[in-house]
């Protein structure tokens, strides 16, 4: 509650409103979450678009494999104008089919805004809860809010109180305990499968963090020849290279 300024200021003045527009790994498909995400370079000038926006004064932006979310600051009594903005650009900037979108979108304003991006940033709402990744990609969110003069008081203070909180979730309760993430929770799956992964060739679909993350799990657990494939050959090779595997072209 501290984060909306305190109490006693006088009902008549206008507190500015954090708000939460996206969709996660538990609203919308892969398909539908690539179609949103937005690749790095992409960044810089999508949070000046948003910035741009009428309603809106803050903004940061999280893309990952896993979720798109903006998170906004605007003007008290103009959360809704801003989540109607912000879900306008979403589908317009992506080309995607707005019907579809609405039904994959969720949005969370005030203090339930401060809640969700709390627990996303502690990894509670994260495909495999307790994950490291997540807060990662927030700080850098955040550190592209601030690069391009998109964060203010408000967001920011919010951010930096949530990764304080998670530094604390992940220091004294046990949620980091094994240090799981997706990868080796997939890498752990295949062992269930197959027994043991010992002798094992692999083919891993993809270049990016997770996939490098696996290659590493999966040359741990003994897979003798891992095979890596990319639309980008110059990603494959590298990955190939840091775990003695193979890349192959994607053709």
């Amino acid at each position: 509650a501290h984060l909306l300024g305190p109490r006693g200021q006088g009902s008549m003045m206008a507190r500015p409103e954090l708000i939460v527009v996206g969709l996660s790994h538990k609203t919308a498909a892969l398909d539908v979450r690539e179609k949103l995400a937005f690749a790095d370079e992409e960044i810089d000038a999508t949070l000046r678009q948003i910035r741009e926006l009428p309603s809106v004064n803050e903004v940061a932006l999280v893309s990952t494999c896993n979720r798109v979310e903006v998170y906004a600051a605007t003007e008290n009594g103009q959360a809704q104008a801003a989540v109607g903005e912000i879900r306008r650009f979403l589908s317009s900037s992506r080309a995607i089919d707005d019907e579809m979108l609405a039904g994959c979108l969720y949005e969370q304003t005030g203090s339930a805004a401060v809640k969700h991006i709390f627990r996303v940033a502690a990894a509670l709402d994260s495909l495999v809860v307790g994950e490291p990744q997540i807060l990662g990609q927030l700080k850098s969110a955040y550190g592209a809010a601030l690069r391009t003069g998109s964060v203010g008081p408000l967001l920011g203070r919010c951010l930096e109180n949530a990764f304080a909180t998670a530094k604390r979730v992940r220091t004294e309760t046990g949620i980091a305990r094994g240090g799981a993430n997706v990868s080796s929770v997939a890498v752990e799956l295949a062992k269930r499968i197959f027994d043991d992964l010992t002798g094992k060739q692999v083919l891993l679909v993809g270049a990016g963090k997770m996939s490098r993350l696996a290659a590493r799990h999966l040359r741990a657990d003994g897979a003798f020849d891992v095979l890596v494939t990319n639309r980008s050959p110059e990603k494959a090779e590298e990955i190939a290279r840091a775990v003695d595997g193979k890349a192959r072209r994607f053709e």
